[in-house]
């Protein structure tokens, strides 16, 4: 049987302006980029860019069970493992769990979307601090940098607060140096992170609420579960983090995602939207599940919570949450 082949035809000489609409000249079709930059952003030799395994990491698998549910106090974990076998005595203890724990390293889920060359302080994007998970270096948040610019839209603030800023806060502290003093020290369970997470809750509470947050229950609570989540994600992250355990194919990590946010209500000074989010983990890629027995997957579940956003100083603020 023979198979009749399309005649294949080369057009030359004709102006990009003389083409169809759906048809684009293919030396028009290709930017100038030089191999040895090609090289370099891991656009050849199979590379992949950095950036591109964040974004795989993170993905929602489409087989994922959504369940819906609204916002609630995080349970706080209750394991208790052999390795927790106190803070130590004196003041080497003390040292230990303040000093040697101090640096905050924060997730980079959202840090790639920022515009090459940008202000982050006008864009509101967090930098990013260390491409290189072999290389995880401390970073220690500040309400400066955390803040988001009232110039963006309502809506868009929404997003960047659950998506960027919760899911940074989730994976706050996360460094090399932390993993190596925690597994060094006789303080190594939740009690111990207990300094870096009280202290990053301040911070990002301050940053993104409203400068009375703590007179406001709905914030207090608020803030109570993100620190409850980030204690029990980042103990977690340690247990899986250079793991030897064939089971920890990777880190544990969380976060969220911002699917549709509505307005209920806007002024020029302040909003009041619905935020439809999904909750994201690794858990199926290690060991969190036998790690804590009482950890229940959130992988997909959606949450849906109503949220009133100010604008303060120049920044948008989060004045209550329902």
């Amino acid at each position: 049987m023979s198979i009749e082949r399309p005649e294949h035809r080369t057009i030359s000489n004709v102006s990009p302006e003389a083409l169809p609409a759906h048809i684009e000249r293919v030396d028009e079709a290709f930017d100038n980029t030089s191999l040895p930059q090609a090289h370099a952003e891991g656009l050849v030799d199979n590379q992949v860019p950095d950036h591109a395994q964040d974004v795989i990491d993170i993905a929602n698998p489409d087989t994922a069970n959504f369940i819906e549910r609204t916002a609630r106090d995080e349970p706080v974990s209750h394991r208790r493992r052999n390795l927790l076998i106190g803070l130590g005595a004196g003041a080497a203890g003390v040292a230990l769990a303040v000093g040697a724990f101090v640096g905050i390293k924060g997730a980079t889920d959202g840090s790639h979307n920022a515009v090459p060359g940008s202000d982050p302080k006008l864009t509101g994007q967090l930098n990013e601090t260390s491409p290189s998970p072999s290389a995880l270096q401390e970073h220690t948040y500040t309400v400066q940098e955390l803040l988001i610019p009232a110039t963006l839209s309502g809506q868009d603030a929404a997003k960047m607060l659950f998506e960027q800023r919760f899911s940074a806060w989730y994976a706050a502290g996360a460094s090399d140096k932390l993993n190596s003093d925690w597994h060094k020290s006789a303080a190594n369970g939740a009690d111990a992170l207990k300094p870096i997470t009280a202290s990053t809750a301040k911070t990002f509470a301050d940053a993104l609420f409203v400068s009375d947050w703590q007179n406001r229950l709905s914030l207090v609570r608020l803030e109570q579960r993100e620190e409850a989540v980030n204690s029990n994600a980042l103990e977690t992250w340690l247990m899986t983090y250079k793991s030897h355990d064939g089971q920890d194919k990777e880190p544990y990590k969380r976060s969220l995602t911002v699917e549709k946010v509505d307005i209920v209500s806007s002024s020029d000074a302040s909003t009041i939207l619905t935020v439809y989010m999904t909750e994201h983990e690794n858990a199926d890629k290690n060991r969190a599940i036998q790690i804590d027995p009482n950890h229940t997957s959130i992988e997909g579940n959606k949450l849906v919570w109503q949220v009133q956003l100010d604008k303060v100083d120049g920044s948008w603020k989060l004045a209550d949450l329902k």
